[in-house]
């Protein structure tokens, strides 16, 4: 471990940023007066809501205090991996945070080698999320949404902003790069039907668009119906192909 100790910082960052999850990147602490304050640095977050140890208290408390004292000039990339431990209000929390983080550095240059992306619409806050991301990510070519977990029948649909469909907010990926779009579990629901009008009628370069239908969407006459709806969309590229699962 001395010899690792005497690496310069920036190759050092480069180790601890493939570490599995913060958990393991904050422990690094522990090693020794070296590696204390390199955590702080580390370029790439990654969260999961496993996290148990007793000595930080619960998952939302580890965040809190590990995600507050980050002081990286630049986040090449933060993931969470959230299942049933956190609600609502923690989610809506680090996410205020981190878009504030985001508003330090120059619209489009957050994440700006970022090709695929994958955002899960199982919290009221993804369409927030996915907004966000979407204006920080001018290379992406491939968008995947996918309802990851089990949705709680009690927290409110999340709401569609009028204001991004003003031509002033379509991000840049969609007018320049995205040429994949896929849904996975793809419901109908009115938030879900204004994200897919909003991909359709912005994403010029767009070849194919894929939706998958949730299984629990068994009707046919409704599957039918939203096909219907889906292919009569407005699309702005010629080219796009559509394919239904």
């Amino acid at each position: 471990m001395d010899r690792i100790s005497q690496l310069p910082d920036e190759l050092l960052l480069k180790i601890l940023a493939m570490l599995p999850t913060m958990k393991d990147v904050v422990d690094t602490m522990l090693l020794s007066k070296r590696w204390q304050l390199l955590w702080m640095m580390v370029p790439r977050i990654k969260y999961k809501d496993t996290y148990k140890n007793p000595k930080y208290g619960s998952f939302s408390l580890f965040v809190d205090r590990s995600f507050f004292r980050h002081e990286a000039p630049v986040i090449e990339a933060l993931h969470f991996k959230l299942g049933s431990i956190c609600g609502s209000e923690d989610i809506h929390a680090w996410m205020r945070s981190a878009d504030k983080r985001c508003d330090m550095y120059p619209a489009g240059s957050v994440f700006s080698s970022l090709v695929h992306l994958k955002i899960c619409t199982c919290e009221t806050e993804w369409v927030n999320v996915l907004m966000c991301v979407l204006k920080d990510s001018p290379s992406l070519r491939a968008l995947k949404l996918h309802q990851c977990h089990f949705l709680r029948s009690k927290e409110p649909r999340p709401c569609w902003n009028p204001a991004w469909n003003e031509s002033s907010s379509v991000p840049e990926c969609l007018l320049s790069s995205i040429e994949t779009f896929e849904w996975v579990k793809y419901e109908g629901a009115e938030e879900e039907k204004e994200v897919v009008a909003f991909v359709f009628r912005s994403a010029k370069c767009l070849k194919k668009a894929t939706i998958n239908f949730h299984s629990k969407t068994n009707d046919t006459d409704k599957k039918l119906e939203v096909i219907k709806e889906l292919f009569s969309s407005s699309r702005r590229s010629p080219a796009c192909q559509l394919e239904f699962r």
